[in-house]
């Protein structure tokens, strides 16, 4: 009974990688790949010269990989799920802080809504992971 408690948390806790991963990527790749003209339509602005859309897109992608290193073994990069708790959290603070005090675009809101939802989620299924890892014999 043990084992399928232990695969069925390991399982959540890989999905919710696993959508963190696709959403990471998905975010790199657009701040690369998007025309500037793009992102007003975000409400976002974009220096011509791109190389902090493209920054930004780089570092997306270097965290979907960290979150996918988390997803494939969770036992053996733990640090790496506590990594990505910390930086969801991070995140949420950062863009809700940005929102209320230097730009209040409804997007920024918004990804920091999903951000806080993504770590909370994470933190939850992680502690279930971990709660059913102590409790095997």
């Amino acid at each position: 009974m043990m084992m399928g408690t232990t695969l069925g948390a390991r399982r959540k806790l890989q999905f919710v990688l696993f959508i963190m991963v696709l959403h990471s990527a998905v975010t790199g790749l657009l701040l690369i790949t998007l025309p500037g003209e793009w992102f007003a339509w975000f409400g976002l602005n974009v220096h011509p010269q791109r190389f902090f859309s493209c920054q930004g897109g780089i570092f997306h992608i270097i965290l979907a990989v960290a979150y996918g290193m988390g997803m494939i073994h969770p036992v053996k990069y733990a640090l790496m799920i506590h990594f990505s708790i910390f930086v969801k959290f991070c995140a949420a603070l950062f863009l809700f802080a940005f929102f209320l005090f230097c730009d209040t675009v409804l997007f920024i809101l918004l990804n920091a809504l999903l951000d806080g939802f993504l770590g909370g989620l994470l933190l939850f299924t992680y502690g279930g992971f971990r709660r059913t890892l102590y409790n095997e014999p």
